[in-house]
C-alpha cells in the first residue's frame, strides 16, 4: 500500500505546506525529492456522500423557493441556513458579509449599437472592492448563487451574458466577439463603475464561461488589471478540441449535443417583468430531462446517423441551418479563414497574467488535453503563478467538481486580493501541479504533487502486443503475428466512458461488458498485461506505437489504456485516436492515448483495447477515403484491420511512470 509505512500528519491551518506528525513537530510537505510527493486521505463514506448530495438538493430547492416566494415575505432564516450550506458543502471560509445587494447593469460596446446586459451583485456593506468577473452564454440568472457566494466574502461580482444571449443585444457567434465583449466589460469595470477599489479584477469560469475568462487577457486593458483568472474544465484554443491536434479527431458527439442544448433548445428570449411561463418551464425541464437522463435521445440518433453530415444542423435545429456550423466543417484547416481569427482566444506565451493563472481540470474532460498545452504555454512564459490542479471527473459530473473549483477559486482569489475576511495562504511554489490519481481503493483520495507537466524524471515502462492478447515486457521473446478485427462504418464501436459530453455517459465507466459484447461482434481487441509485482504510478503521456493495413482506402486507430483490479474488473483511463490514410499498405504511427495518473497496485494490471472508433464521442470513419467529410453522402464496406504485432518495432506501448513519487507519501486528514 502506498502509505502504509508512514505516520498520519495533519496540515497547519493557513499553510497547507507544512504538517504536524504524531510527535508534535513540524515538517515540510513540500520536501526536496524532485519526482514529488503523495498525500493521501480517507474518502467519504457512503452515507457522508448521500447526504452531502441531499444537502446540494436542499441548497439549490431552498434558492427556488426564495426566488418564488412574494416579495415581503421574511426570507431571512433560508439565507441564513443557504450560507451554512455552502461552507460545509464547498468547505470555504465562513462569510464575511450577512447580506449582498443586486442591480442590473447595461455595458455598452464601442462602436456598435449593442449593449451587455450583466447583474452587479455587491456586499451588503461598503462602496469599494475588488471584483470578480463572470460571463457566460447560458444566462446570468444561473450564476446568481455564485455571485453571492464570493459577494458575501468581500468581493464585487458583475455576471454578464454573452453577446446575443438572454438580455445582452446583438448575434450570438460562438467565440466570435468574446475578446471584444470582454475588453468592454472591463473598461466598465476600471472607467465607470464605482464600486471597484482599482486593487485588480479576477476572472473565472468553467466550459465556455472558462473561454470568456480567457478571452479577459487578449486586450492591453485586460492584461493591465486583470489580476488572476481561473479557468475549469475549459481551453484556450477551441479547434484542437473539436478536430484535435491534425483535423481528423473531430468530436461529433459535443457539437451536435451542445448545438442541440445551447442553440437549438436554449430559449434565450427575456420576458421583462413577467413571470416565466408554466408552458415554457415545462419545455425546458423536458428538455434538460432529455439531455441528462437519456442516453441518447431521439434528436441526437437522427443527428448521428445524418449524411451528409452538413445537414445535421438542420436535424437538430428544426430545420434551419447555423452558420457557425457550416463554416467549421467547411473550412477544417486550423489557419483557413474561418478558424485563423478564431482559434486563440489569448496567447498564453505573453498575455498571462502578472498575477497568476490556476487551471482546474478533469482527467476526463474533453477540453482537458489543450487545457495541459495551455498550462505548458503559461508556464514557459515566466510569468506570475501558473498552478494547475486535476481531479477525477468528466464534464458532467458536477458533484465532483463544483466543491474542489469553488474551493480553488475562493483560495485563489483571497491569496491576490485584500477582501474582507480573508484567509491568506502561501501556496507550494516548489510543487504548483496537483493531481489526483485514479486507483482502485474508494476509500482513500489520493493526489501526488509535482513540480511540473510533463512530469520530470520518469521511467518508461514498455510492453509489445502479441498475438495471443497479452502485453509482454519489450525484453521478451515472442514471435511476429497478426491480430485481425474488422470496423463496420454502419455498427461503429461505441465509446463506453471516458471524455464524452454525455452526462450519463462520461467519465471512469466499467468497461467488462463492453469488451466482451464487441469482442464477440470482432470489432475490438484487447491486450492485457499480467499481474504487477509492485505498486507501480503510471503519470504522463501515455503512447502506443501500432503497426496497422487495413481493407479500407483510410483507418482509424484507437487505443483506450484501462486498470484492471485484483477482482478482474476493467475501468477505462485514458483513450487516443489517430487516421492513417492509403490504409491499404503497412503504416506504423504512434497513438497519443493520452494523459493519465494512475496507480496500478501490487497483482493488479493494464489493459489496452484497440479499435477503430469510439462513436459518436469521435466522428465514424466513413471508410471512403473521402477526405472532405461534409460532402460524403454514402457510407463504405466494412475494413478488416490487420494489426501486426510480436515486436517493439511493430507495436509497443510505453507507459511513463514515476514511482520515486510512492516513497513520499503521507497521510493528511
Amino acid at each position: 500500500m502506498v502509505s502504509s509505512q508512514l505516520s498520519p500528519v495533519t496540515p497547519v491551518r493557513g499553510n497547507p505546506n507544512i504538517s504536524v506528525n504524531n510527535n508534535g513537530k513540524e515538517q515540510s510537505n513540500t520536501g526536496s525529492n524532485k519526482a514529488g510527493y503523495v498525500t493521501t486521505t480517507k474518502a467519504m463514506s457512503w452515507p457522508t456522500t448521500i447526504c452531502k448530495l441531499v444537502l446540494v438538493f436542499v441548497f439549490y430547492f431552498m434558492g427556488l423557493i426564495i426566488c418564488l416566494m412574494p416579495r415581503g415575505t421574511p426570507r431571512s432564516w433560508m439565507r441564513r441556513a443557504q450560507r451554512r450550506l455552502v461552507v460545509m458543502l464547498y468547505d470555504i471560509r465562513p462569510p464575511s458579509y450577512s447580506s449582498v445587494r443586486f442591480s442590473n447593469v447595461k455595458v455598452p460596446i464601442k462602436n456598435t449599437d449593442f449593449y451587455l446586459d450583466g447583474i452587479l451583485v455587491l456586499p451588503g456593506e461598503g462602496d469599494k472592492f475588488p471584483f470578480v468577473l463572470i460571463r457566460t452564454p447560458y444566462g446570468k440568472e444561473t450564476l446568481i448563487n455564485d455571485g453571492r457566494i464570493y459577494a458575501e466574502r468581500g468581493y464585487g461580482v458583475l455576471i454578464q451574458d454573452s453577446r446575443g444571449r438572454f438580455g445582452s443585444t446583438g448575434e450570438f457567434f460562438p467565440l466570435e466577439n468574446e475578446r471584444e465583449d470582454a475588453a468592454a466589460a472591463i473598461d466598465w469595470l476600471v472607467h465607470d463603475c464605482e464600486y471597484y477599489d482599482g486593487e485588480g479584477i479576477g476572472v473565472h469560469g468553467i466550459s465556455y464561461n472558462g473561454m470568456c475568462a480567457y478571452s479577459s487577457l487578449s486586450n492591453p486593458l485586460g492584461r493591465e488589471h486583470v489580476k488572476c483568472i481561473i479557468p475549469g474544465l475549459s481551453a484556450c484554443e477551441l479547434y484542437p478540441v473539436i478536430f484535435g491536434q491534425d483535423g481528423h479527431q473531430w468530436s461529433f458527439e459535443l457539437v451536435c449535443r451542445w448545438l442541440w442544448l445551447v442553440i437549438g433548445k436554449g430559449d434565450t428570449k427575456p420576458l421583462p417583468g413577467k413571470p416565466m411561463p408554466l408552458r415554457r418551464r415545462l419545455e425546458r425541464g423536458w428538455v434538460l430531462f432529455q439531455f441528462f437522463s437519456m442516453d441518447e435521445a431521439p434528436p441526437f440518433k437522427r443527428a448521428y446517423d445524418t449524411l451528409p453530415i452538413d445537414k445535421v444542423d438542420r436535424v437538430l435545429l428544426n430545420g434551419q441551418p447555423l452558420e457557425v456550423y457550416q463554416k467549421a466543417i467547411r473550412d477544417t484547416d486550423v489557419n483557413g479563414e474561418f478558424w485563423k481569427h478564431r482559434n486563440v482566444l489569448c496567447d498564453l506565451s505573453t498575455d498571462t497574467p502578472l498575477g497568476g493563472i490556476h487551471f482546474v481540470g478533469g482527467w476526463y474532460d474533453f477540453f482537458f488535453r489543450q487545457m495541459l498545452q495551455d498550462y505548458i504555454k503559461a508556464r514557459a512564459s515566466g510569468r506570475g503563478d501558473v498552478r494547475l490542479t486535476v481531479g477525477n471527473f468528466g464534464h458532467w459530473q458536477l458533484f465532483k467538481y463544483v466543491p474542489l473549483y469553488t474551493r480553488t477559486v475562493t483560495s485563489f482569489y483571497d491569496h491576490y486580493f485584500e477582501a474582507k475576511g480573508r484567509i491568506p495562504y502561501e501556496p507550494d511554489e516548489a510543487y504548483p501541479v496537483t493531481l489526483q490519481i485514479l486507483q482502485s481503493r474508494d476509500n482513500i483520495v489520493s493526489y501526488l504533487h509535482l513540480s511540473d507537466w510533463p512530469p520530470r524524471g520518469t521511467a518508461d515502462m514498455k510492453f509489445v502486443l502479441t498475438g495471443d492478447g497479452t502485453l509482454v515486457d519489450e525484453g521478451c521473446d515472442v514471435k511476429e503475428g497478426v491480430v485481425k478485427y474488422h470496423y463496420d462504418p454502419r455498427s461503429p464501436t461505441p465509446a463506453v466512458g471516458g471524455t464524452t459530453f454525455n452526462a450519463r455517459n462520461c467519465g471512469e465507466r466499467l468497461q467488462n461488458d463492453f469488451e466482451n459484447e464487441r469482442r464477440a461482434k470482432g470489432d475490438l481487441v484487447v491486450f492485457s498485461s499480467p499481474p504487477f509485482d509492485r505498486d507501480t504510478l503510471i503519470v504522463g503521456n501515455v503512447s502506443c506505437v501500432v503497426s496497422i493495413k487495413s481493407s479500407a482506402k483510410s483507418v482509424d486507430i484507437l487505443c483506450r489504456l484501462c486498470r484492471v483490479d485484483g477482482y478482474g474488473h476493467s475501468y477505462n483511463l485514458c483513450d487516443g485516436l489517430e487516421r492513417i490514410w492509403d490504409a491499404q499498405y503497412a503504416h506504423t504511427l504512434e497513438v497519443d492515448v493520452g494523459p493519465t495518473c494512475a496507480l496500478i497496485r501490487k497483482g493488479e494490471s493494464i489493459r489496452l483495447q484497440v479499435a477503430s472508433a469510439a462513436y459518436p464521442r469521435w466522428l465514424r470513419n466513413f471508410n471512403t477515403g473521402d477526405r472532405n467529410i461534409a460532402r460524403v453522402t454514402e457510407l463504405g464496406s466494412i475494413a478488416e484491420q490487420e494489426v501486426l504485432v510480436g515486436s517493439p518495432t511493430l507495436s509497443l506501448l510505453t507507459l511513463p511512470t514515476l514511482n520515486g513519487a510512492l516513497k513520499n507519501s503521507r497521510y493528511t486528514d
